[in-house]
């Protein structure tokens, strides 16, 4: 049996304004999360993200530690059709189906393009389909701090990772197939020295892709960005439909959240990086 690899990750920051909200990673199927140092309580929302809202003191320094596990996964997608969900599995998850500002599976323009597939029964036709669907219509590039909303992808066509993740979203959201956003990062190429020192925010880059739940309550996980650069021998990185290698620290789901602080609502496109504001 081989043994356990663990990273430990340690972040510092400097709050540089009155308020800092972030998504804290915990243990999910993408990895397992142990040791967690952060002295300030969180919260849960209905994504089941740990959600963390500092206020005080502005260029507070805060340090943030753990060991994480990354785990390959490697899903089989079976033969269901769409007559397979349950009425439970699709009342519990009902959330997902409501269109925010970046994923709207109710707008005309994302209707026309679901009708490609209104009468196909089979859910793994359908989600190959979306996936190829997606890389043949969108070009990476033009990457952004924020989200590229369904809408900028159809129209500019050039975008990054989110940019394809909530174009396929709005598709199956369309369609009445559950599906999220998985946020987070892809973990560099290691370096003989991170066997010493700590991995920080340097040791990440930015990413985003999609899964679809299952009728057996199995997240099926898809990367068609990755794969689109990939295909054009744009990077060596694995992972796409099916697929996501044991490279990726995971921080939240969803996107467009909507967090209450006192009687003042905040909204954030996505929990990845922190996010900082002057509180009211």
């Amino acid at each position: 049996m081989l043994k356990r690899k663990w990273h430990k990750v340690v972040w510092d920051l400097i709050k540089k304004k009155s308020l800092l909200i972030l998504g804290i990673p915990q243990t999910n199927h993408y990895q397992e999360i142990k040791n967690l140092s952060f002295p300030f309580k969180f919260q849960k929302d209905i994504w089941g993200n740990k959600i963390a809202v500092l206020k005080g003191l502005k260029d507070e320094k805060i340090r943030i530690s753990f060991y994480y596990h990354p785990y390959f996964l490697k899903i089989k997608l079976p033969d269901f059709t769409l007559d397979d969900y349950s009425s439970q599995l699709l009342s519990k998850y009902d959330f997902l189906f409501n269109p925010n500002r970046f994923i709207n599976g109710q707008s005309w323009e994302i209707k026309k393009i679901a009708r490609n597939w209104l009468k196909e029964k089979s859910l793994k036709k359908i989600i190959i389909s979306v996936n190829n669907y997606v890389k043949n219509n969108l070009t990476y590039g033009n990457p952004i701090w924020g989200l590229y909303s369904f809408s900028q992808a159809l129209k500019i066509k050039k975008v990054d990772c989110g940019g394809f993740s909530t174009l396929a979203v709005s598709l199956f959201q369309a369609l009445k197939i559950p599906s999220r956003l998985v946020v987070g990062f892809l973990l560099r190429k290691i370096s003989p020295l991170n066997l010493i020192f700590p991995l920080s925010f340097a040791s990440f880059q930015m990413h985003a892709w999609l899964e679809v739940l299952l009728p057996n309550g199995v997240w099926f996980p898809l990367d068609p960005a990755l794969e689109w650069r990939r295909e054009r021998g744009l990077t060596r990185r694995k992972g796409g439909l099916g697929i996501i290698p044991a490279d990726r620290l995971v921080t939240s789901f969803g996107c467009d959240f909507k967090i209450k602080v006192k009687e003042k609502i905040y909204q954030i496109d996505l929990l990845q990086y922190p996010w900082e504001a002057e509180d009211d």
